[in-house]
């Protein structure tokens, strides 16, 4: 239902860490004339108020790995471009997202038959398994400032033509093996 709101999938960042719901005002005739649009607009409202208190969270846990991460990538941010040189890069060109999860290992057989032919975008946790399949993604991303998910993009099989597309606060090894081939974005 966030969806089809527009927007609203980006409005937690307006409520803070959201350690209090603000108030929520619903006209009664509202509420009796539409009751599963209201039902439907406090539903958004929870998932936005889960997202804030999330991102929070987050913050509050990987913030100073957030900041020594970043510290540590200042002379790869400085020489490899942002992401803003990438639109446009694969315009018409049809995309795979590809994410590590139980319907991966099922997944590799389509995924050999697109290859060559599509846009393959790895999520970090996915890149090690698809290479192992034989299937160079063209892109990884990574956003995970953790040491443990930074093992994901370190000591890989050869991957010289995918490109890593990264938070500059990743850990500083996993972007080590794609010197030249980084784009990174905040």
């Amino acid at each position: 239902l966030t969806a089809e709101i527009e927007g609203a999938g980006d409005c937690w960042s307006w409520f803070g860490d959201a350690a209090e719901a603000p108030p929520l005002y619903v006209h009664p005739v509202l509420e009796r004339l539409r009751p599963d649009a209201v039902a439907g607009a406090r539903a958004v409202l929870r998932r936005i108020l889960f997202d804030a208190r999330s991102n929070a969270e987050a913050r509050r846990r990987h913030g100073a790995r957030y900041l020594a991460n970043t510290l540590r990538n200042l002379p790869a941010i400085a020489v490899e471009p942002g992401v803003a040189r990438l639109p446009g890069a694969w315009r018409g060109q049809p995309a795979v997202i590809v994410a590590a999860g139980p319907s991966l290992d099922a997944s590799i057989p389509a995924l050999r038959l697109v290859d060559g032919k599509v846009l393959i975008v790895a999520v970090d946790t996915a890149l090690r398994p698809l290479l192992a399949a034989g299937i160079r993604p063209h892109a990884v991303v990574a956003v995970d400032p953790s040491e443990a998910n930074g093992r994901h993009l370190t000591d890989l099989p050869p991957c010289d033509d995918t490109y890593l597309v990264s938070e500059g606060s990743i850990d500083p090894f996993a972007i080590a093996g794609f010197r030249g081939r980084t784009f990174f974005f905040d």
